[in-house]
């Protein structure tokens, strides 16, 4: 079964109408322009700071409901995916509150996986970001340098 069949886009959709993260305007959306819904939703509690949220924010405009929803929903084939995969996230979900890494590493046989207790979606543009960052440049270091010499190597 397809990870897009598994994750059920409507619940996505409807749990960030839920909290309040989007707005709709007939079939476009756009997130809202409240920081304190856009911290809990997108960004982990105290690691983010005012002026990056209000940033954030100023960059969304209106969309497409559709290409919204469609938006990491595009079916992949795990078989056809030639380097190793690195799944990094948090426990649950963002929005579904589902343990949807989890099923992103089985799904695309993924070499390894990073799970960490706080982080949120976003965590690149948290207070904390260069930890995340030293984690994923070390697994490019070591995997991606092992694929290159793999690759270098003469047929035997």
């Amino acid at each position: 079964m397809a990870l897009t069949q598994i994750l059920d886009v409507q619940a996505t959709i409807r749990g960030m109408a839920g909290k309040g993260v989007y707005v709709e305007k007939g079939n476009l959306v756009m997130m809202t322009s409240d920081l304190e819904k856009i911290k809990g939703f997108l960004f982990n509690e105290g690691l983010v700071e005012k002026e990056v949220l209000r940033e954030y924010v100023q960059k969304h405009g209106w969309e497409s409901k559709l290409a919204a929803m469609e938006s990491g929903h595009t079916p992949v084939d795990p078989r056809k995916i030639r380097c190793p995969v690195y799944v990094i996230g948090k426990e649950n979900g963002f929005s579904t509150g589902m343990p949807t890494n989890q099923w992103l590493a089985e799904y695309y046989h993924a070499r390894d996986i990073k799970i960490f207790k706080r982080m949120g979606h976003c965590f690149m543009k948290e207070k904390n970001w260069e930890v995340c960052d030293r984690i994923i440049e070390q697994w490019l270091l070591e995997n991606i340098n092992e694929k290159a010499d793999a690759d270098s190597k003469p047929d035997g």
